[in-house]
């Protein structure tokens, strides 16, 4: 089992050539607006 840090951008390439892993999927659709909005508002 590997584990990485990975930039937001990381995430979404491999969320769109399939290399996130299937639990992190599910869990990212529940996330991804709120994780990103907050992100942009630190960035």
């Amino acid at each position: 089992m590997a584990a990485e840090w990975v930039t937001l951008e990381g995430v979404i390439r491999r969320l769109g050539v399939g290399l996130m892993a299937d639990p992190w999927v599910a869990r990212l659709d529940s996330l991804w607006h709120p994780t990103t909005h907050t992100l942009s508002i630190v960035r």
